[in-house]
């Protein structure tokens, strides 16, 4: 069957074939299948012939455009991806960070970053000065030792024990929240990890891949703090006139934003992880990283329906 290109329209001789009322099924080169919407006329010519005129939907010329392009395989709109290999060690990563439970042993510096992050933030500029000196030179020595005794040791004996001297560890309760938040978005391919920073202060520890989640969530410790003062979240956010009812509801708006992105995904991205980052202010972006990103972090948006545009257009 013949045709000829023409604007929205493919014009089919009346010789050569067919046309009824009904769906016409349009099929791409190799195994592919492409449906499209596509309306049915016929135009009787003044030689007696009638030619049939087949014109396709805006939404077909642009899944018709992407196949053209020579897209790979793509995933179903609506669908939610199998989990990907790389997401098996998130609850482990967590584990290790939030070591204070269980057999797991204490990272004292991942609880400082939380607990008093400008303590953090000297003992990691001393940590670096001694990184670019000779490591075994007295001077790198001199500032290691100035990182571990002044500043580690000294925040771990002021917030690590109680009044009556007992080992208390200060992040328990943030930790909880974290845990708590993970759970409310738990499901059966993906799971959720929220993690933490310091706008004043932040390095790798505190972005939103630390993890190897599929999704990512990034809290400012202001927010974490205020969550951590409500006693029961899931209560919370029942109760308007609850103080912590406001950020429950934009995080769930967030998260809800970020897996609508991965449903409604169609390319074929590899390794693709989404984020949402919060401001001590409310106002929330949208991350997306993947293999072979060219933009460091990832890329950035002020919505999900803009970071999923520009996931398709990567």
């Amino acid at each position: 069957m013949g045709g000829i290109h023409m604007g929205n329209s493919i014009n089919f001789n009346s010789v050569s074939s067919r046309a009824e009322n009904r769906g016409i099924q349009a099929v791409c080169k190799e195994e592919n299948t492409l449906n499209l919407k596509i309306s049915v006329g016929a135009e009787e010519q003044e030689d007696g012939t009638r030619d049939t005129i087949v014109s396709i939907s805006r939404e077909g010329r642009l899944k018709a455009a992407n196949w053209e392009n020579g897209e790979k395989k793509q995933k179903k709109a609506g669908v939610t991806s199998a989990r990907e290999l790389f997401e098996n060690d998130t609850s482990r990563l967590r584990a290790e960070a939030r070591g204070h439970r269980g057999n797991v042993g204490v990272d004292l510096l991942e609880m400082m970053r939380l607990d008093e992050p400008e303590s953090y933030a000297k003992f990691m500029e001393l940590e670096q000065k001694a990184f670019e000196l000779d490591f075994f030179s007295e001077e790198a020595y001199v500032y290691h030792r100035r990182a571990i005794v002044e500043v580690e040791c000294d925040w771990f004996y002021r917030r690590c024990f109680d009044s009556l001297g007992n080992l208390s560890y200060p992040t328990t309760g943030r930790y909880a929240v974290l845990d708590t938040l993970e759970k409310f978005y738990v499901e059966g391919q993906h799971e959720t990890s929220f993690n933490y920073y310091a706008p004043e202060f932040s390095d790798d520890n505190s972005e939103l891949w630390k993890y190897t989640s599929k999704f990512n969530v990034l809290l400012p410790i202001d927010m974490l703090n205020d969550l951590a003062s409500v006693d029961n979240l899931k209560e919370a956010f029942k109760d308007k006139k609850n103080p912590a009812y406001g950020w429950l509801h934009k995080i769930n708006q967030a998260v809800n934003d970020i897996k609508r992105v991965e449903r409604d995904y169609e390319g074929d991205l590899d390794h693709v992880m989404l984020g949402v980052k919060f401001k001590n202010n409310g106002q929330a972006t949208y991350h997306a990283d993947y293999r072979g990103c060219k933009e460091k972090g990832g890329i950035t948006a002020d919505s999900a329906d803009e970071l999923l545009e520009k996931l398709m257009n990567a």
